[in-house]
């Protein structure tokens, strides 16, 4: 092997003991025909003889770029398939002193069975952006005091004859008085017993009802 790659040997054997064996590590000679392996590691974990060829396929063709080879490395391709299998794959071309390949240092680990998972997290957590010059500030909401004038106004809405109103409608417009806390107030049992034509001591039964159902 060239004289200029032992450093890339090195480092393809501290790879080995740094990297899980979950990674693939490739060593080929680019000096000789046929770019022969001069090194391997982690195979009998990965079963991965058989993917020495389409990698070093891959290497041929990548080694047609002239930007490749201009900047020596190709990192992080998930493109390449090989038996409907993708693989992520790193390539590092280690030069001579005349800027000539001399080794091709080939990291990859297979990453069919995280896509689906990659997938499903990428989704979860993906959210819509905003351009910050896009968004409107919000002033906070005013609460409005809260007077006996809501009965007015919830009865007006709820009804146009309260008086024909039935147990069942009263009990739903009682209710909805009651979560606003009107009923808080001094004077709102009389007040709603005059708008709704009730009796107060009948207004008093459906609060009462009401306290009861929401253990009160």
């Amino acid at each position: 092997m060239h004289p200029a790659a032992e450093q890339c040997r090195q480092t393809a054997a501290f790879l080995a003991e740094a990297l899980p064996d979950a990674y693939g590590i490739l060593l080929f000679d680019l000096t000789q025909e046929g770019f022969p392996l001069e090194a391997k590691y982690h195979f009998k974990y990965t079963n991965a003889q058989k993917y020495v060829e389409p990698f070093r396929g891959y290497l041929r063709q990548i080694l047609k770029s002239e930007v490749v080879v201009h900047n020596g490395r190709l990192t992080c391709r998930g493109d390449i398939a090989i038996e409907n299998k993708m693989f992520k794959t790193s390539f590092l071309i280690t030069k001579d002193e005349a800027e000539a390949p001399v080794c091709c240092l080939v990291l990859y680990m297979e990453v069919s069975e995280l896509l689906p998972v990659y997938r499903y997290v990428e989704q979860l957590f993906s959210f819509r952006s905003e351009e910050i010059a896009e968004i409107t500030p919000r002033e906070p909401e005013q609460e409005e005091e809260l007077t006996l004038d809501v009965i007015d106004r919830e009865t007006a809405e709820f009804t146009d004859a309260p008086e024909r109103m039935t147990p069942d409608e009263r009990m739903e417009l009682l209710l909805d008085l009651y979560d606003t806390g009107v009923f808080e107030l001094k004077g709102a049992v009389s007040r709603a017993a005059f708008v709704l034509g009730m009796s107060e001591p009948s207004v008093y039964r459906y609060l009462a009802k009401i306290r009861r159902a929401r253990g009160e």
